[in-house]
């Protein structure tokens, strides 16, 4: 067998490994647990950057009045 190959198996058989361990931990209580608090996080950030976004575009949007009414 060449060398690239086996490198290749060995990689594979690695990774299946550590997919098999933290499949197998997420299932687990303690790794539900932890998923909670990655989803809640996740959405904590989400919502806190779509409530910036709405900021920025209101801002924008007073900026661009304030523009138009000096042009005028």
């Amino acid at each position: 067998m060449e060398r690239g190959k086996s490198d290749f198996l060995i990689g594979l058989g690695v990774g299946s490994v550590i997919g098999a361990l933290v499949y197998r931990f997420w299932c687990s209580p303690k790794g539900k647990c932890v998923k909670e608090k990655v989803n809640h996080a996740f959405q904590k950030v989400t919502g806190d950057g779509s409530n910036l976004i709405d900021t920025v575009n209101d801002k924008v949007l007073d900026a661009g009045t304030k523009v138009a009414d000096k042009v005028a």
